[in-house]
């Protein structure tokens, strides 16, 4: 009887390592010898103003591109394309912001099986909007130059906020004015310096954009730099090091835009 409950006890204990490592998703390093060194760059961009969810990532095995990985987000399968969002050799993932990702944590997964499966975990951040009363100038004009200022609703997950305006006919060109601001702070402003010609500092007139972005993680400036409103101001620094797989990934959400006008009264 004491050497059955022994046996009993053993199986129970393996079955809960079983269900523990199932739902914990645990990174797991299927051969810790191997040679080869992964580095993964990318981003999750989720935008209501396109309705947009993409997720963009880049996979490099021993400073190469390497494109035979299977690589999936939060169990979607995410897809290789040779030339996808002006990117060589990229995996991707698109659907609208309304099916798109919820606040939580999601898995990130390598797999480059037999060699190594890695997960880089990537908390999600929420849609949040600017408070459209906050807008000042209140009436959405600058007279000449001048600065405008707003503020929005705090985000979940958020590691940080970033403070965007672009001319309305330049967004998502790789164009535009865009600032970090620390963690915590929902409130910013646009500086005069947005709003002017570069070369003679006259005001640049016409109608502007105003995003406000909410930032988790490390994601990539340059291939998100087309996939946003305006692109991020710098590279955030590396991430994922978990030895022989490291780079950077991270979680982005643009608010609903909002609109102020630059005009000169003569």
């Amino acid at each position: 009887m004491k050497f059955r409950l022994i046996i009993i006890s053993l199986v129970l204990l393996a079955l809960s390592l079983v269900a523990g490592w199932g739902c914990n998703g645990v990174p797991t390093d299927t051969e810790p010898g191997s040679t080869f060194n992964y580095n993964l760059t990318g981003a999750l961009i989720q935008d209501p103003n396109r309705d947009s969810s993409i997720i963009i990532v880049k996979l490099k095995r021993d400073g190469a591109d390497y494109v035979i990985a299977n690589m999936s987000f939060g169990g979607d399968i995410l897809l290789f394309s040779p030339l996808k969002y002006g990117f060589d050799s990229v995996f991707s993932s698109s659907k609208s912001r309304t099916s798109g990702y919820s606040a939580t944590q999601m898995n990130l997964i390598m797999d480059d099986s037999p060699f190594l499966t890695d997960t880089a975990f990537v908390n999600v951040v929420s849609s949040f909007n600017i408070d459209t009363t906050s807008v000042t100038p209140g009436t959405r004009i600058i007279q000449g130059t001048g600065t405008a200022s707003y503020t929005w609703t705090p985000s979940i997950n958020t590691e940080g906020y970033v403070i965007a305006a672009v001319k309305a006919d330049s967004a998502y060109k790789g164009q535009g004015y865009s600032s970090f601001l620390s963690f915590g702070t929902t409130q910013g402003t646009i500086p005069a310096d947005a709003f002017v010609l570069p070369v003679s500092s006259d005001p640049d007139t016409g109608l502007y954009n105003l995003y406000a972005y909410s930032i988790s993680g490390s994601p990539d400036s340059a291939m998100t730099a087309m996939l946003l409103p305006t692109p991020l101001p710098k590279q955030y620094l590396d991430n994922i090091t978990d030895g022989k797989f490291t780079g950077h990934f991270g979680s982005i959400e643009v608010s609903l835009l909002d609109t102020i006008r630059v005009v000169i009264i003569p």
